[in-house]
């Protein structure tokens, strides 16, 4: 029997959901292979919502402080980071948050629930909210919707559910990038960048000064924290190389970078910073950290306790950035002997 027109448009459109799925999938398993980077996936969804004929999307996260944080959108206010969240329970996507059920609201306009992304996203017609689940635990919501009312069905709901699972897979691996990324180049104990990183921060700008401008650094060691360690402890040995990172930090440019070098010293990485510039910073932070340990002792003499700097550019104290670590090293421990120089 001849199958009536109608029922080849049902079949030619669910074959259509079958070819745009296949490609989601595809698309998504990609990102996963070759990328870690949140961004890039924003891309990727973009194009298969493309493919579904949908005109927007947001990806909200739950975070324990805040609720559901929106991580990545297209079609939303470049505001939407900053100003979009939802508290469990609150909307359409607090609501798919705390449930864990899906909602497809053909005309939003028929449901007193919906929040218009707190009045910032108004040209909303049909919306789509599902759970973005790993392991059973509910990570967030996927949001897509139309700007015109009943453009979106249960076909769409449940291709959605579908590629939802990659699409948190991919989010998963993100993260997990990120902080493989983070712990590569930060301090564990203060959080701060690395020995591997500034090395390789300052080799890098050398190589693109060619000669044409200077670069600077300057070393730094807390002298005597062994006898600041037994008289306190280590934990509280710690908690001053921390406080010490933090008050060096608020007293550089945002173009200047701070990293724990080894233990007790630290270095500061000044691009476009000429020699006599660096002294005069290293001096200024020699003494503006040397006052803050004076608030820091109660019962351990001042002399044991000292913060010492020394500094050297490129190019005027070596030729690369091997040369200059060593050339600062050596006026480090020349000023070692001697705190006052």
């Amino acid at each position: 029997m001849a199958k009536t027109s109608k029922a080849l448009e049902l079949e030619i459109s669910k074959l259509r959901k079958l070819i745009v799925q296949l490609y989601a999938m595809h698309e998504i398993e990609q990102e996963i292979s070759f990328s870690g980077n949140l961004d890039l996936l924003t891309d990727c969804i973009k194009s298969i919502i493309k493919a579904l004929d949908i005109d927007e999307f947001c990806i909200m996260l739950l975070n324990s402080r805040d609720g559901l944080v929106v991580k990545s959108f297209y079609g939303l206010p470049s505001s939407a980071k900053d100003k979009i969240l939802f508290e469990l329970g609150e909307g359409v996507s607090g609501s798919v948050a705390e449930t864990g059920k899906a909602v497809l609201i053909p005309d939003v306009k028929k449901d007193s629930r919906f929040l218009f992304y707190k009045g910032l996203k108004k040209n909303i017609g049909s919306f789509i909210s599902v759970p973005l689940t790993d392991s059973g635990k509910i990570m967030g919501v996927l949001n897509v919707h139309k700007k015109e009312a009943n453009t979106l069905n249960q076909d769409d709901l449940e291709l959605l559910r579908d590629i939802s699972s990659h699409i948190m897979l991919s989010i998963k691996n993100a993260k997990v990038y990120e902080k493989i990324k983070r712990i590569s180049v930060k301090d564990d104990l203060t959080e701060i960048y690395n020995r591997r990183y500034i090395s390789a921060k300052l080799d890098e700008e050398i190589q693109k000064s060619k000669g044409k401008y200077p670069v600077s650094i300057i070393m730094t060691e807390l002298k005597y924290l062994r006898g600041y360690n037994d008289c306190y402890g280590y934990l509280q040995g710690e908690q001053l190389l921390r406080e010490i990172a933090l008050v060096l930090q608020s007293k550089v440019r945002t173009c200047d970078r701070v990293a724990r070098y080894s233990g007790q010293h630290f270095m500061i990485f000044l691009p476009k910073t000429s020699k006599n510039r660096a002294l005069l910073i290293g001096e200024k932070l020699r003494e503006h950290i040397n006052a803050f340990l004076k608030t820091k002792i109660k019962t351990q003499p001042e002399s044991k306790l000292i913060f010492i700097t020394a500094s050297a550019s490129y190019p005027a104290d070596a030729g690369a950035s091997a040369g200059l670590i060593k050339s600062v090293d050596a006026a480090l421990k020349k000023h070692a002997l001697n705190p006052n120089l």
